[in-house]
Order: structure tokens, then C-alpha cells, then sequence
């Protein structure tokens, strides 16, 4: 099943974007396979779809779609049930107007049920993928330790939903399947993609991240470039305070190669020259290392 899925892949390009082309596909594998009942492609931008390949690519697949037009995007429900596609597409709307049960999207989705009542009874109290508040515990120096299997600000995330917890035993578990699925279409793929996710990760405030490419070694970083820089006003076109203080740090830690990190302040230095120190209660932020 994976090597066919894997030479029909080859044949077509959903995507202008390499790194789109290749999640879209990861994302559609995931249902072809059955690990899950039905999926999205979210924030599909029209400009770079090739709307013909993709329609090919999914009726070669004998897997059921639908799009539902948002403007500038697209978003695709695709599934290999009718009935799932039609109870995914009907649900969709509702769900986001309060008006549906949740659960059952997230059941479709193939997301954790104890995940989907956590979403439910307590939603995010923060736009990013990790919101402190889900934290159990205060981190040492507000550094986390988590599994790079939940790490949703990498490239290829291996899961799309909020972790119930930071210790999800069943978010693990599906991480674990889907893993074991890439390998199996492609080894070194995967490999890459481990790599990808175990990169640490500084958040600043609710809605901004930088990810480094580097590793973290008793309360350091050592990196040699910014892997990417994300303040929210990229995607909706505002700006504020966090926005503007996020891109000055990231300037400064372009000229850097080390993040050291003290009991109420990080520094930047480049070798042993310091370049900028950071406190806390100047700006709330957190540093995500995956291992």
C-alpha cells in the first residue's frame, strides 16, 4: 500500500512549494493508510495550488474530497469514507461557530480523545502550540523538556492537535504510529524529519517563536543560524509590541552563535562576547528543548 502510495506521489506536484508538496502529501498518506478516518489540508493558498493535480491525485487514490473556498486559501477535507467527508464537511462550520460537537470532529481527525475533551472543557489559553498554561509544572529558568514527538513548530510536525498534556501518553502513541508510517514510505525522509523536530525552540509572549539551528548543552545554546522566525503579524497583517520585539531580538541573534541562560535573564554572545542580555520581566518567553 505505502509503495504505491509513494510512486503515485512521485507523479504529481500539489504544490509551487517543495515543502508544501511534501506535507500535503505526509498529511493525505496518513488517511490512505487508514491510521486516520478523514484530514485537512489547511491554508492551501490558491496562487500556488495546481488544483487539476491535486483533484488527479486524490481521485488516483480513491480517496473522497471536497474544498471549501476561504478567500485567499483553500481548505480540502479528504477521506476514503463518504460518510466521514460528509460528516467532516457538515461538522466543520458548526464546530468553529460553537454549534457542534468537537469531539466527533476531532474522533474524524484521528485526534487523542482525551485531547479533544481537554480542547473542549478548557481551550488553549494561547495561539501557539504550546501554551504555558497547559504546563503542569514552573520550568527551571522557564526551560522545558519535552519530546520532540509533540513538537508542532517544526516543519513537519508529526501531530496536528493540542497535546491534552505535555506528557500525552496516546498524543505519544499516535506520534509513534505515524513515525513508524514515514519510515516506512521513506527511511531517510524520516530521519531528517527526527532532526528537524529535536531543534530547540524559543517562544516569545503568545505568538511568536524563533527556531535555532543548534542544540542545547547545560543551560546554552549553540547554534549557527536562525532556522525561522515567526511573529504573528506574517500571518494576519498586525503588528504589536511582542511582534516588534521579537524581530529586534532575532536581529541581534543573527550576529550570535550562543543563548546562555541565567536565573532571570538569557544572553546573546557571540563566542564569549556579549551581545544583548535579555531579562525576563522585560519580555515572558520560553525555551523549548526537544530531545
Amino acid at each position: 500500500m505505502v509503495s504505491l502510495f509513494k510512486k503515485t506521489a512521485a507523479r504529481y506536484s500539489l504544490s509551487s512549494s517543495k515543502y508544501s508538496d511534501l506535507y500535503y502529501k505526509l498529511c493525505v498518506l496518513q488517511v490512505y493508510t487508514g491510521l486516520k478516518r478523514a484530514g485537512t489540508l489547511d491554508s492551501y493558498k490558491k496562487k500556488f495550488v495546481d488544483f487539476q493535480k491535486m483533484v488527479s491525485f486524490l481521485n488516483k487514490l480513491e480517496i473522497h474530497y471536497s474544498m471549501l473556498d476561504m478567500g485567499v486559501n483553500i481548505k480540502v477535507f479528504f477521506s476514503k469514507n463518504k460518510t466521514d467527508l460528509s460528516d467532516l464537511s457538515a461538522l466543520h462550520n458548526a464546530v468553529f461557530n460553537l454549534n457542534a460537537s468537537r469531539d466527533e470532529y476531532g474522533n474524524l481527525l484521528g485526534y487523542p480523545k482525551c485531547c479533544v475533551l481537554r480542547f473542549i472543557s478548557k481551550p488553549p489559553c494561547r495561539l501557539l502550540a504550546f501554551p504555558t498554561c497547559h504546563f503542569e509544572n514552573k520550568a527551571k529558568r522557564n526551560i522545558y523538556e519535552l519530546s520532540f514527538k509533540i513538537n508542532r513548530l517544526a516543519s513537519f510536525p508529526l501531530i496536528q492537535h493540542t497535546p491534552c498534556k505535555i506528557t500525552c501518553h496516546k498524543t505519544i502513541e499516535l506520534a509513534d504510529k505515524i513515525l513508524k508510517l514515514y519510515k516506512t514510505y521513506d527511511l531517510a525522509l524520516a530521519k531528517r524529519i527526527i532532526l528537524e523536530l529535536k531543534k530547540p525552540v524559543l517562544v516569545f509572549g503568545e505568538n511568536n517563536y524563533i527556531r535555532l539551528n543548534g542544540e542545547y548543552r547545560k543551560d546554552t545554546i549553540f547554534y549557527s543560524s536562525l532556522e525561522h522566525v515567526n511573529p504573528l503579524f506574517i500571518e494576519d497583517g498586525s503588528i504589536c509590541e511582542n511582534d516588534i520585539k521579537t524581530i529586534e531580538i532575532a536581529g541581534l541573534m543573527k550576529e550570535g552563535n550562543r543563548l546562555s541562560f541565567g536565573t532571570n535573564a538569557f544572553k546573546i554572545l557571540k563566542n564569549d562576547k556579549l551581545i544583548l542580555t535579555n531579562r525576563f520581566s522585560s519580555q515572558q518567553f520560553q525555551l523549548i528543548n526537544f530531545q
